[in-house]
């Protein structure tokens, strides 16, 4: 059983850097050189291989989903509730300002155009669940992937998948200050990264 577990740890790693190459900067470099009339399929593509090997690794995860570590049980089943609930809100309220065509690969086909933007703005955004953090689709996955009981596979699967968010995130905020410049490091300095802690603190009196 130890060696299906380090195998499903391995595959976890592999889906996490498949998924991180295929979305790194030389890699989307050398996508925008290729012709638009293949080029404008790319973010498509990523999002069925990452579905697909996702799925995959998924699979086998709960082919040996048998050990529990624990459970919740008694008053404790309510917190499976409330972090599936916590992430709804996220989802929702990040979503509103993404475009979700975009998202998907679908506006890019229709544009004939290539695009690394998931707002597909062109500019920052700060409104809205914006303002209380600044990146509720990975707190809002975090959260999801913790509403459930945990068995010995899915405590691995959680933690490689936590962790993987959490670097995701911090490199995702590179590529925001290489395109934003001070105008996120400023959006830095007043929203937190995923808890939205600034948003039950009292407001500071004027002096």
């Amino acid at each position: 059983m130890v060696l299906q577990y380090l195998k499903l740890a391995g595959l976890w790693i592999g889906w996490c850097a498949l998924h991180s190459a295929m979305i790194s900067a030389p890699v989307l470099r050398a996508v925008e050189k290729i012709p638009w009339t293949i080029g404008r399929f790319y973010r498509l593509l990523f999002n069925v291989i990452s579905a697909v090997t996702f799925v995959a690794v998924l699979v086998f995860a709960l082919s040996i989903d048998k050990e529990w570590v624990w459970r919740w049980e008694g008053t404790g089943r309510v917190v499976p509730f409330v972090l599936f609930a916590i992430a709804l809100v996220f989802f929702i309220g990040g979503g509103r300002h993404y475009d979700f065509k975009e998202f998907l690969g679908l506006r890019q086909i229709d544009r004939r155009e290539q695009s690394r933007s998931l707002a597909g703005v062109g500019r920052l955004e700060t409104g809205g669940m914006l303002a209380i953090t600044r990146h509720p689709w990975y707190t809002g996955a975090i959260a999801f992937i913790w509403a459930t009981d945990v068995s010995v596979a899915r405590l691995i699967s959680n933690i490689i998948l936590t962790v993987y968010l959490i670097v995701g995130a911090h490199l995702e905020e590179r590529k925001l200050l290489d395109e934003f410049g001070e105008e996120y490091r400023m959006y830095q300095n007043r929203v937190p990264m995923f808890l939205p802690l600034g948003f039950f603190r009292p407001a500071k009196r004027r002096r």
